[in-house]
């Protein structure tokens, strides 16, 4: 039976094999995308996988279950008729295109019980102390050599003329405005009477990265299989590095992006630590007041998040740290408000114009004149106080709302205060969300698919096929900033994975890491650790809301999802399941099975 079986492996080993080589060797590099790369990876796992066979012997009805959802998301967030679409499948004959579809359900499938029952598993726990701490203090020495050679290579960071630039004239003058959030602007100030210039807060990026690798590492340090998890988690980070690359720029996405992860670990800290001391508690008020202070709407995944745990906490009538935890809540709900009555009243910062919140609602007028959905005759006289109808089709552009919707783009900036007018004296606002919503009714698929356009880079797993990705590596040297020798060595890591297939969306892409975290939601639930997914509802929400507002396709807007990835995944993994609550019923019926198993 077992020569049988070993034979059968061998020969579906050869098929998957033979699929792969075909699709990368009798292609031409105009066939193959990103997608198609990507569609590659089920049938490489399974081919790696395939030995092992006998190791699901354990399944249960739950872990089918959830491999088959996880399976359908896979395939969903790869956007599986973007992949019909590319020039390779479509090479194929129809007989060759549901082979290999049918191919790639199978093996992601498979793919999925073997990652879901491998996690279930229970690990064999190495408790040498001395051991945990030689590779505790080996990884965070590894974390912080690359985090120091970041941050080194320039004397001051990488230079963005449109982010970067507009926060250091804002400081440099003390023209105080909302663009970047005031809290942000302040911080940067703060910096800039150590270094005035953007080096001083790089060096701020670095330090604050060490410091939360460090509290990362210390919380997985005190947990059985404490070092799979540190050795995984440094490695994971080294190698998809992308938030080591962002230590070395002046956005204020870099530290709100700590904060959160920040925040989520704080909450795990919370529910699961018997004692709470002070000195997790203050860098947790840290990292809430960074989520709330350092990004526009940072406050709503801030707070809902905490306010959870602190009902978790009623729940299982744990006053003391009810307490604690408030306080640290209450604590930096204050710090955030003083910083906001600063900048409103004592610094006079300048709102941001109206316009500005309405930029998705403008990019969704521009695409449904675009495709020719139908308005209403008020609706279009509205319209056509700004320019003709036309050209609101003429402004639409797929991945980037800023053509419809900023000074910059297509629109023009003579529109666009047009626009901010109507908005503050006309209620062109309310009547924008109105004809969208109007639009969502009675095009529900379209308005959808259109709003998820722009937004796919952090859903979506490879670049579409008529997208584009961008990184940071792409950004030129700029002659006022000092290259030093730890430059060519990032720099040529860095385009090392923006050039590879499959690295490039995995590193400047947030789809992959996305579907990570929904992976690790469905083993924690499998390990019956609910209470755990508490801290994932910070990164639930803000994804939720970069869906429907991120502009392009700029990693920036899902450094956020990476980091909470590397984070979450290895904890998810090898955090030991809990056994949960067996009702009296089940115990008896238990213990009858025991007797009749004797008896017989």
């Amino acid at each position: 039976m077992n020569v049988k079986r070993n034979i059968l492996i061998c020969i579906l080993e050869l098929i998957i094999i033979g699929i792969v080589f075909k699709v990368l060797l009798f292609s031409s590099s105009g066939e193959m995308s990103n997608v198609m790369y990507a569609s590659l990876l089920p049938l490489i796992g399974a081919a790696v996988l395939l030995p092992y066979y006998s190791k699901l012997s354990a399944l249960t009805p739950k872990m089918y279950c959830a491999s088959g959802i996880l399976t359908v998301i896979y395939f969903l967030m790869l956007s599986i008729f973007q992949l019909f679409a590319t020039n390779r499948f479509q090479s194929m004959s129809t007989v060759g295109q549901c082979a290999y579809t049918a191919a790639l359900i199978v093996c992601m499938y498979y793919c999925m019980l073997h990652i879901v029952q491998m996690s279930i598993q229970k690990k064999s726990d190495d408790t040498d102390l001395k051991k945990q701490k030689r590779t505790f203090w080996f990884c965070f020495a590894a974390v912080a050599f690359v985090t120091i050679l970041c941050v080194i290579a320039t004397d001051q960071g990488v230079w963005i003329s449109d982010d970067v630039g507009t926060v250091d004239i804002a400081v440099t003058n003390e023209a105080w405005n909302d663009w970047h959030t005031v809290g942000y602007q302040m911080l940067v100030w703060l910096c800039y009477q150590v270094v005035p210039n953007p080096g001083s807060v790089v060096f701020l990026n670095g330090l604050l990265w060490i410091i939360l690798n460090y509290f990362i590492l210390l919380y997985f340090f005190k947990m059985k299989n404490s070092n799979k998890m540190m050795i995984f988690y440094a490695v994971a980070s080294i190698a998809v590095f992308t938030p080591f690359y962002y230590t070395q720029v002046m956005y204020k996405d870099v530290i709100f992006s700590m904060g959160l992860v920040g925040e989520s670990l704080f909450i795990l800290y919370l529910i699961h630590a018997e004692k709470l001391k002070w000195r997790y508690l203050i860098p947790g008020m840290v990292a809430v007041f960074f989520t709330m202070t350092f990004r526009h709407m940072g406050s709503v995944p801030a707070l809902l998040g905490i306010l959870i745990a602190l009902v978790y906490l009623v729940g299982k009538k744990k006053y003391k740290k009810l307490l604690l935890g408030s306080v640290v809540t209450l604590c930096a709900l204050v710090l955030n408000g003083t910083v906001s009555y600063v900048g409103e009243h004592v610094l006079k910062a300048e709102p941001n114009p109206a316009y500005v919140t309405y930029g998705s609602p403008l990019y969704m007028i521009s695409a449904a004149v675009h495709d020719g959905i139908e308005l209403d005759e008020n609706d279009v006289a509205l319209l056509e106080q700004v320019m003709p109808l036309d050209e609101w089709g003429n402004v639409y552009n797929k991945y980037w709302i800023d053509d419809a919707s900023r000074t910059w783009g297509k629109i023009g900036a003579e529109r666009i205060a047009k626009i901010n007018d109507l908005i503050e004296k006309e209620g062109f606002g309310k009547q924008l969300i109105r004809m969208n919503a109007e639009i969502f009714i009675h095009h529900p698929v379209f308005y959808a698919s259109r709003l998820l356009d722009p937004s796919s880079i952090l859903w979506q797993i490879a670049q579409p096929n008529d997208g584009y990705n961008w990184a940071l590596v792409n950004v030129a040297p700029n002659e006022g900033i000092t290259y030093k020798g730890a430059y060519p060595i990032i720099q040529n890591y860095g385009m090392f994975t923006f050039q590879s297939p499959i690295l490039q969306d995995l590193c400047w892409r947030g789809g992959y890491c996305l579907f990570f975290l929904i992976i690790s939601v469905a083993i924690l639930l499998l390990k019956r650790r609910r209470a755990d997914l508490i801290a994932l509802v910070p990164i639930a929400i803000f994804d939720v809301l970069m869906i429907i507002t991120t502009p392009s396709q700029d990693p920036r807007f899902v450094i956020e999802t990476i980091e909470m990835a590397l984070l979450v995944v290895p904890y998810a993994i090898f955090v030991e399941s809990k056994t949960g609550h067996v009702s009296k019923k089940k115990k008896e019926y238990k213990k009858r099975e025991l007797e009749i198993e004797r008896k017989s």
